[in-house]
């Protein structure tokens, strides 16, 4: 979520001159930009992947753990876990950092 954020939020004029500067990075930036919908895409996929992949793994141990109601320990601590370490905290700090966010 944090470099999606980046990306889309990075600023272009600064983007445009890094790159007429010769900074490969901006140009990097600004190639994936022209693709924005399939770079929206792929990011996306990739972050529900991680997701349902920490959850299944979560349920599993809160399951051996915790017997039948695991399930819903793990629902509410993945459910935690991943508004705050995955979506709130990256986005905010892509927002604040977007441009030297963007070029890493």
């Amino acid at each position: 979520s944090g470099s999606e954020t980046a990306l889309t939020a990075a600023s272009r004029p600064v983007m445009h001159h890094k790159e007429q500067d010769g900074d490969i990075r901006a140009a990097i930036v600004n190639r994936l930009r022209r693709y924005q919908e399939r770079l929206l895409g792929a990011i996306l996929l990739g972050n529900n992947m991680v997701n349902i992949l920490a959850s299944a793994l979560a349920t599993s141990v809160m399951i051996e753990l915790f017997g039948e109601n695991g399930d819903v320990y793990a629902t509410a601590v993945m459910t935690a876990l991943v508004l705050i370490f995955s979506e709130i905290l990256p986005k905010t700090y892509a927002l604040q950092h977007a441009d030297t966010m963007a070029l890493r």
